[in-house]
């Protein structure tokens, strides 16, 4: 079986690193402002505005990827995918979660 690439996915997938570079390097301007220790004019404010918001897109863009990719794998039933996607997620998580605890005492 062959796996064709689908290249709009790479695209979302572009354009949301994007975003979330774009929201991170806004932030610095964006925080002092609105905590009340930069002056800005209003048309600056506006671009800032708009490039958070925009830059707030990317993290929904890769939950968006994400889904897309995951759904068209064929599992027999729901509990297989839980099996195959959630439980190693699960056991690595309480492990981990363990091993800090014990080792740390």
């Amino acid at each position: 079986m062959t796996k064709s690439r689908k290249i709009w996915l790479d695209v979302v997938r572009a354009t949301a690193i994007l975003c979330v570079v774009l929201c991170h390097s806004v932030e610095a301007f964006y925080r002092p402002v609105l905590l009340g220790q930069l002056q800005v004019s209003f048309p600056l404010w506006n671009i800032e505005n708009l490039l958070f918001t925009v830059g707030r897109m990317g993290v929904p863009l890769f939950l968006a990827t994400t889904g897309a990719l995951i759904l068209p794998r064929d599992y027999p039933d729901v509990s297989a995918f839980y099996k195959k996607s959630l439980l190693p997620y699960s056991l690595l998580r309480k492990y981990g979660f363990f091993s800090i605890t014990f080792f740390a005492v």
